[in-house]
This record gives C-alpha cells, sequence and structure tokens, in this order.
C-alpha cells in the first residue's frame, strides 16, 4: 500500500508537469484554467470508488488537499501577475475559487 506522502508526491508532478507543458503551449492563464478543476474531479471519483479504496482513501484524499493547494498558490501567483499588469482577473479568479472548493468540501467534512 502507498503511503500518502508518496501520492501527494505523485500528484504534485503531475499536477506541475501538465502545467508546465499546457502553459509553453498556449500561456499560463490558459494552463492554470485546464488544471483548475482537477481536485475537484478526483475528490468526486475518490468518493464514488470509496468502496474500492478502503484505508488508501486517506492517501488520495491527502494527494487532493496538497494538489488543491498548490493549484491555489499558482492561482494567486497568476491574480498577483495581473494586478501588476492591469489585466483582467475575473477568470482567474472563478479558477481559484474551484480549485479552493475541493479543500473547502474535505475540510468541512473531516
Amino acid at each position: 500500500m502507498m503511503t500518502s506522502g508518496i501520492y501527494s508526491v505523485l500528484a504534485l508532478a503531475i499536477v506541475a508537469m501538465t502545467f508546465a507543458a499546457i502553459s509553453y503551449a498556449r500561456g499560463a492563464r490558459f494552463a492554470f484554467l485546464a488544471i483548475c478543476w482537477l481536485p475537484l474531479a478526483g475528490l468526486f471519483l475518490a468518493v464514488g470508488a470509496h468502496h474500492h479504496l478502503g484505508y488508501a482513501m486517506i492517501g488520495v484524499l491527502a494527494s487532493i488537499a496538497s494538489a488543491s493547494v498548490a493549484i491555489i498558490g499558482i492561482g494567486v501567483y497568476l491574480c498577483a501577475k495581473a494586478v501588476r499588469e492591469k489585466t483582467e482577473l475575473y477568470s482567474v479568479t472563478i479558477g481559484i475559487v474551484i480549485a479552493a472548493l475541493a479543500l473547502v468540501i474535505l475540510l468541512a467534512r473531516w
């Protein structure tokens, strides 16, 4: 059985590589909006498969929480960059809310 630390490192590596690849091709804002829903989708999939996961659910939920925090950090950086450049930040704010929703649901149910 894999520990929650290994799940978290794996999730963060996947999020980082996905963000870097999409960001290189389409830009940082588009990449952020493309990955901001991943923690919420992972949470829904984990809840749907909780009968099969057993105690591994704890590791999966920890990796969802760490990925959500990382994506929120990216969003805060992009929000600060948008304020500094005086560009639109509505879409980035919506992305931050979507990424934080998984963390809020996890903390509310804990």
